[in-house]
C-alpha cells in the first residue's frame, strides 16, 4: 500500500490533510507501507475498509461469509459457489487500485472432498484442523520450551502458536 493510499485514508476519518501526510510519510519505507510495522495491520485495515464493505455485499449476495487477513480473502458457505462470484471479485477489484493474484486464486467445494488450506488451518470434512506441518512445528516448539531453550524475547510468540494449537486441536 503507498504513503498515498494511506494519507487518503486518514483524511477519510477526518485527519486534517497535512496530519495524514505526515502519518503517511511516517509509517512509509519508499512510499510504500512495510510488512512488520507495528502500525502496519491498522493502517492497511483503515486503506482496505471501502474494499471489506464490498466482499460483505458480495459474501451476504451470494449467502456466503468472507473473511480477509492482510492480503487473503476467503470466502465460505455451506453450498456450492456460484459462477456468477469469480466475476464480481473481478469486477471488484478492477474498480480499485488493487488487483487480485490470478495464480493464488481458487475455489474449493468442501462437499466435493476439496482440501482448502489457509494459514496453516486446513478446512476438512466441515471441521478446522492444523495440518501436519503446524502440528510438527508446535512438537518443536514445546521441546524448546521444556530444554529452555527459548530466549525470553520469543516467549509470547510461542506462548501464541501453542494457544493457537490446544484451539485448533479441541474437539467440537
Amino acid at each position: 500500500m503507498s504513503s498515498e493510499q494511506v494519507s487518503e485514508a486518514l483524511v477519510s476519518i477526518g485527519y486534517l490533510p497535512e496530519s495524514s501526510e505526515l502519518i503517511a510519510n511516517l509509517c512509509t519505507l519508499d512510499n510504500v507501507l512495510p510488512q512488520g510495522s507495528p502500525a502496519s495491520p491498522v493502517l492497511s485495515n483503515l486503506v482496505m475498509q471501502g474494499i471489506d464493505r464490498e466482499l460483505l455485499c458480495l459474501a451476504d449476495k451470494h449467502s456466503l461469509k468472507v473473511s480477509r487477513y492482510a492480503d487473503d480473502i476467503v470466502f465460505s458457505g455451506a453450498g456450492p459457489f456460484n459462477d456468477e462470484l469469480p466475476q464480481a471479485l473481478d469486477s471488484l477489484f478492477e474498480q480499485s487500485s488493487f488487483s487480485l493474484n490470478r495464480d493464488k486464486t481458487f475455489f474449493a467445494d468442501a462437499d466435493k472432498g476439496q482440501r482448502l488450506k489457509v494459514h496453516g488451518l486446513l478446512v476438512k470434512e466441515h471441521k478446522v484442523v492444523l495440518t501436519k506441518g503446524y502440528r510438527n512445528k508446535i512438537r518443536a516448539f514445546k521441546y524448546m520450551l521444556e530444554q529452555g531453550k527459548v530466549c525470553e524475547d520469543d516467549l509470547p510468540r510461542l506462548q501464541g502458536h501453542l494457544t493457537c494449537f490446544h484451539v485448533g486441536t479441541k474437539v467440537y
